[in-house]
Order: C-alpha cells, then structure tokens, then sequence
C-alpha cells in the first residue's frame, strides 16, 4: 500500500544522498568485529526486574525501547521513574511513542511530533536525556514516517523484519550492513516469540558476521500482558549465557557508529511501506494465489530462455518480496528461509566439504542470482497467463519447489521447525499472505522416490500432505492439481517398474480426496535426460490452467482430467481381429495422436510375452472417447496391462483440447471374464 507520504519521503531521501553525509564515530583503522544489538520494547516491567539486572551482570549494553501506552498497567509495566533507575544502570532509552499508534498513515505521521515530545518530556523529568533511537511502533512505517524521524534528529530507529521476512515468522532477517542499510531503517536480524529455542537462538548467533550487527528485538521476559511475544525467562537467560561464550560484542543501538562506519547509503527499505496488520505480506494486487510445490520440474529446468511476462502475473520470490513474475520464479539461492539450503546439502552436499562452505557457495550464488537470477523455465508463468486469458483475474504465484526434493523432505511433521524444513517454509509464506485469496496448491514430485526405489509408502505420505496441508491452513477443500510424473532417458527395467507404480499412485489418490485433480506430461519432450524443456513447461501450463478452468473456475468450455473409464473385449466385424475396447471419462472432442497411436503393453507375469501382445492401436470413430487396443492373439491366462510402459515411454494420445490420456496400470486382466463382462477401472 501507499500513502501520499511517500513522495516526501522520496525527496528527503534524494536530498541526504546528494549531500553524501557520513555519521562515524568510530575509528576507521579499528578491524571489524562481530557485533549483536539487543533491543527490548514496550517498557515491560520484567525489562527492570529481570532483563537489566542479567544484561548488567554480564556486561552487555541495550536499548529500551519505552512508551506511555500500557503504563497504566501498574503491575505489567514500569513507570517513568522505573524508566530513570534503568537508564541509571546505564543502559540506553529510546522513543517508541507515547501512545504506540502505528505510524504509517499521514493522519498518524501529522501526531508523531507530538507524541514523541511527550516522551522526551517524562524521560526529561526523570533525569534521562532525549533519545537518539527510535523503535517502529509494531514496526510500522512509511517513507514519510522516515523523514519525520530524520527531520526530528534521530540518528538511529530500528525496524522490523518486514519487508524481508513477513510478521510472525521465525526465520532470520538481514544482519545490519552499514554498507546496504539505512541507519534510519536498521533491520531486525531476529524478533522474539514464544516459539523459539535455545538452539534456534544459537543459529541466529552463528550468523554473525564481521562489520555487520544482528540486531534483535524483544519484548516482556516474562510478558504476562501479550503473552504472543513472551520470552521464557529460564529460556531468556540461556541464550544470554550462549551470547556471552561466544564473546560477540554486545551494544546498545546508539553504540553503532563507535564500532561500523555509518554511511547514507540508498537503502530500498526506504521506500517500503510496512502497515497492515493481519495480512502480513499480501500480494500488491488482488490476485488469486496459487502455490507452487514439489521437485525440479515444478521448479524449472528448461534451458531456453523465456523473460515473458505479464503484468496481471505477480509472483513472491523466495526471499519473500513480492515482484512481477519473471523466469525463473525459482531462485532457490536467494531465499531467505533456510529450509532450501539445508534440503539442497543433504541431497547435494559433499560430505568431504564443510556445512559452512556449502552455505557460503549457496551465499555466493545469491548475489549472483540477484544480478542475474539463476533457474530454468518452469510451467508457473504459462499456467498464470493462461488463467488470466479466459478470466482476467490477476495471479499471484508463490514458488517452494526444490529440484530433488524427496517426499520425506516435505514431510508435515517438518512444520514445527519453520522456516528449517520445506513444508514449515512453505506454510509460513503462505500464511504471510492474504489466505482469503489462495486458490489452490500445483504439486509435480515423485522422481525422486520413483530413482531410489521407495515407492511402497508413497501413496501413505502423499496423502498425509495433503491431508495436513489443508488442515494446516484450515481449507478441508482446497483445491490441488497433481502432475504424474513424466519420464525419463534411461532403459533400467527395475527403475521402470517403481516409475510405474508412482505414476499409478498418484493416478489413484486423486479418486481418494476431494477436489483434487490430475495431469501429465509424460508425452512431451525433455531438455536433458528428465527435464521439460521451455516449449513442453508451455503445453504443461496450459493443461494445469484447463484443469483448473473446470475444477475451481467452474468455467464451462474448458479441458478435463481425462480418466480411464472400462475395458471390453470385441472383435473386429471386418478383420475379424480381437481388440479391447478401452474407453474413458473426461475427453473434451475426440482422442486422437501424433503419429502413430502407442503407448500401451501386455505382460504375462508381469514380463512382455512375444505371442500376446498389442501390436496395433486406433481410435474408434463410432466412439470418440475410445481406443482400440488390437491383440496378437486372446491370451488364456491373464495379463497385465500397462499405460505408460517403464521409465520412458512413448504416450502420444490427448484429446481436441491437448489434454492426455494418464499412464495406469499395471492392471491385471482375465481375459475369460472380459469375454463376458466389462473391466472397470478404479
């Protein structure tokens, strides 16, 4: 959102820049250290009673952060003299307002001097000069809110994690980089809530780094009054004693400019307006959302390059900032929750290679991703713009996939490690935006499973993700388009077998499950030895978009999933040749294929028989959602059938709309009863 206060904003801002002034303090000569600002807000009493106290003791410094809107609260809260004995302890006090309105309105902006003063006063008569630092009250703001800090003299504040990391995430903001970030929008590295750990805590810390400062943010230790940024006291001075071990200075805000050479640097969180509470991190424009998960080719790895774009089609890159969509939409090294570089280093990392190196390579591809984004092309943007073609909504896309992902890495129970864990990233995005607007989930994995042999139980774990997945996110019927996996270069028998049975199982629990529907692009041509190419991601776009023009538009005209429906045993009245007669449900037109029609194998224990086979396949005019799958001879035992043989089949059967016949099977067939009845598929 934006107010009119941002174009005052934008010319202060040029004004500063212009005049190239420096705020430095320190001693250009001193080497950089490692450096952790502790800040705490909302002058709770349990700051006086237990925080100072065990800050004093250990020597840290810190900033407080006080306003008069809960000091009525005798019991909760501290009083102004309260305030006094703390700066007397010799620890910094900072403005946080007198009311803790949120300041990113221009109504609210137009009463922040006031406010402020009123602050300045009650410290003023208890012995406690006017603050330098400014805290964001709910760490709300605006350009203009920025200029009136500026214009008021402040020579730090300190924001939230926004625009970085959404509000009630636990994950890890930036680090304060003088050389990147404005001192007047000073990031919060990391913000308290009641679910963090001691070792969550100690991940924070190992990401100091020198000439830079983590800078976190708490409240109450206990805080009784808002119990959902209550820190543990036991918990609290654990982390205390960790900080202490790693002998990491630790400062108050206005101690910066004596250790980092402070510059006016052009900071884009400048520009940001961080101001709506309950949504979070919403999508710029009304859009319905969908999320994009799974594996590589969800991910994209089509190798030619595609900077198509549209600007109905909006997309949140994985370090959370909301863009318009551009390939690739997957720029895994720029994300910020973890959970992408822990996946990425246990499927890829060299174990004779530190973890810190793999993080570091994964730190070196993101400044380069960011320069030029790295990625190949995926099916997002198409499936986009083809929704947005028949319905004119705009789309906003949400990207988690991770190429080689394995179903056990998006295992639900992962949650509970948040950003750590693919799922727990993928929900914290998705609940950092607008819900009422997230139309559905694209799922495309299940390689991985299919390459290590592990399909028995991948049947069980796809629906316990979906399952929890939606309840999760409260939304019992959220819609979710599956891809059957494609295919693969390869002619390993064995492999072809697990190939089978995960394509065949993900065909069956879309029948399990409401509102789930399935697709495939087992029929379209790869870039390497299994990834889609540019082109194929366009007709996979496409299909998912017809999906979900039936299913969750209810738009009328457009493609289905297509279902095998029966089998009868015929015979020819020409040729007199046995054929079945395979018919399906879902075709839009008539089925039909390019080149001649393939795709389909007889097995006699589960092995290819050379005298029972189907060495012809036709369409049926008389029935257009049919095929004719001619036989060499009837077989007297029964066989099993298979649609989408092996690892790499050839399937070349859609309808009118492009829409293509699923892989099944194998399905055993008796033969002696199909002479007298038909096979029904489930």
């Amino acid at each position: 959102m934006k107010d009119d206060n941002s174009h005052a904003g934008h010319f202060w801002i040029a004004i500063i820049m212009m005049t190239g002034i420096i705020f430095s303090g320190c001693n250009p000569e001193k080497p950089a250290q490692k450096l952790v600002v502790l800040t705490f807000d909302d002058a709770v009493q349990s700051h006086l009673d237990y925080v100072a106290p065990l800050l004093k003791e250990k020597g840290f410094g810190a900033t407080f952060f006080v306003s008069n809107a809960w000091m009525s609260d005798t019991t909760n809260f501290m009083s102004w003299e309260d305030v006094g004995a703390l700066y007397n302890m010799g620890f910094e006090i900072g403005n946080h307002t007198w009311t803790h309105e949120p300041q990113h309105t221009e109504e609210a902006i137009g009463r922040m001097e006031k406010s402020l003063a009123m602050v300045d006063s009650a410290l003023a008569s208890h012995g406690v000069p006017k603050p330098v630092s400014f805290g964001y009250t709910g760490n709300h703001y605006a350009p203009g809110t920025v200029e009136k800090v500026r214009a008021l003299g402040y020579r730090f504040a300190r924001r939230g994690m926004q625009p970085e990391i959404a509000y009630g995430k636990i994950a890890y903001g930036p680090l304060f980089d003088p050389e990147k970030n404005h001192r007047l929008v000073i990031p919060t590295t990391a913000d308290a809530y009641p679910q963090w750990t001691l070792d969550h805590f100690k991940s924070i810390i190992d990401r100091a780094e020198n000439g830079k400062a983590i800078v976190l943010q708490f409240h109450g230790v206990p805080d009784i009054a808002h119990p959902w940024v209550h820190m543990d006291p036991g918990l609290f001075r654990q982390c205390m004693d960790y900080l202490e071990e790693t002998g990491i200075q630790v400062i108050a805000l206005r101690d910066l400019d004596t250790y980092l050479k402070i510059r006016e640097v052009d900071d884009p969180a400048l520009y940001y307006t961080n101001g709506v509470p309950g949504q979070y991190n919403p999508c710029p424009e009304k859009a319905d959302v969908w999320v994009l998960a799974g594996q590589s080719n969800m991910q994209g790895a089509g190798r030619t390059p595609d900077t198509l774009t549209h600007p109905q089609i909006w997309m949140m890159n994985l370090d959370d900032r909301w863009s318009i969509a551009r390939s690739p939409i997957h720029r895994i090294y720029e994300a910020t929750a973890p959970a992408h570089e822990i996946a990425h280093y246990e499927l890829y990392g060299d174990p004779e290679k530190s973890r810190e190196k793999h993080k570091q390579l994964f730190r070196e591809n993101a400044e380069k991703s960011r320069n030029q984004p790295l990625g190949g092309v995926g099916p997002g943007i198409y499936f986009a713009r083809h929704l947005i073609a028949a319905t004119g909504q705009p789309v906003g896309l949400i990207p988690c996939a991770l190429g080689g992902s394995t179903i056990d890495q998006w295992d639900p129970r992962g949650k509970v490690r948040g950003d750590s864990s693919l799922y727990g990233a993928m929900l914290n995005r998705i609940r950092s935006t607008n819900m009422d607007h997230i139309k559905g989930l694209v799922w495309y994995q299940g390689e991985s499973e299919a390459l290590i042999s592990e399909p028995e139980t991948y049947e069980e774990k796809l629906l316990n993700l979906i399952d929890s997945f939606r309840e999760d996110l409260e939304r019992p019927d959220l819609p979710i388009l599956i891809v059957q996996i494609g295919r693969m270069i390869n002619q390993d028998s064995v492999m072809g077998r697990d190939w089978e049975r995960v394509r065949e199982i993900q065909r069956k629990v879309v029948g399990m499950r409401s509102n789930l529907y399935l697709t495939s692009g087992i029929d379209l041509e790869l870039d390497d030895c299994i990834h889609f190419s540019t082109r194929s991601n366009k007709l996979l776009g496409a299909r998912l978009g017809e999906i979900a023009l039936t299913n969750v538009y209810q738009l009328a005209g457009h493609g289905q999933q297509i279902k095998p429906a029966s089998l009868e045993l015929k015979e020819d009245s020409y040729t007199k040749l046995p054929y079945m007669l395979l018919r399906y449900s879902g075709v839009s037109g008539s089925l039909k294929s390019t080149g001649i029609p393939s795709g389909f194998e007889l097995r006699l224990d589960h092995k290819t028989d050379w005298f029972h086979m189907i060495p012809k396949i036709e369409t049926d005019p008389e029935n257009p959602a049919a095929l004719k799958l001619y036989l060499s001879a009837i077989p007297e035992k029964p066989m099993q059938l298979v649609c989408g043989p092996g690892i790499n089949p050839h399937m070349n059967i859609t309808d009118s709309m492009n829409m293509p016949v699923p892989a099944f099977g194998p399905y055993e067939i008796d033969f002696e009863m199909l002479k007298n009845q038909k096979f029904l598929f489930k």
